[in-house]
């Protein structure tokens, strides 16, 4: 496997948007459904709940987007987090008007 050292902003935008529900179902980690369309997700090195397309830790207040879940508590380089995302066939979320979420 050959490491990319350049992704493009669309592609970093594009994954900076990836639905975080359905990835991490993929990945096989448990979730529980909270309330307002937040669950909270198992498993995982830090105790996290997720929305669409972010994800925060209550204990510590952090939180992010796609990218910095893997990266900062899977621990992925930001290599593997793009090359995971970029094969995850997921559509963005987008908003009522039809237009990708900004991040």
């Amino acid at each position: 496997m050959t490491l990319r050292n350049k992704w493009t902003d669309e592609q970093i935008r594009t994954a900076r948007r990836v639905a975080l529900a359905p990835l991490l179902e993929q990945m096989g980690y448990p979730m529980q459904e909270l309330t307002n369309g937040n669950w909270r997700v198992y498993d995982l090195p830090a105790d996290i709940v997720i929305k669409e397309t972010y994800w925060v830790c209550p204990d510590t207040g952090t939180g992010g987007n796609a990218i910095d879940l893997l990266t900062r508590v899977m621990g992925m380089s930001f290599s593997q987090a793009m090359d995971k995302l970029e094969a995850f066939k997921q559509p963005v979320c987008v908003r009522r008007t039809g237009r990708p979420q900004a991040s």
